[in-house]
């Protein structure tokens, strides 16, 4: 075998500078799939809630709706409908 090789200080110091930048370029396309997967897990978590805030909306104007057909005729009857619970008169407090 022969002898090793002796580089300068120099040429060790611009090599090193460029293995930095080889595994910073290595490195990237592993990051850029990291983003890209965790955008395609906000987008698929935001269609999940609005689908949920839609559900939600249906729900409460499936309510409501035959609320107001019980109310109207109370309120044409001359009647109050209050939003508070009704007292009990004689009945003991649980």
């Amino acid at each position: 075998m022969g002898q090793p090789l002796i580089f300068p200080n120099e040429e060790i110091s611009i090599l090193s500078a460029l293995a930095e930048f080889v595994a910073i370029a290595i490195e990237r396309p592993g990051c850029y799939e990291r983003v890209v997967d965790v955008e395609e897990q906000i987008a698929a978590e935001r269609k999940s809630l609005s689908v949920l805030g839609l559900l939600a909306a249906e729900v409460a104007h499936e309510i409501r709706n035959p609320l107001t057909v019980m109310k109207l005729p109370v309120s044409l009857a001359g009647f109050e409908i209050s939003r508070q619970r009704p007292a009990r008169e004689g009945c003991p407090d649980h």
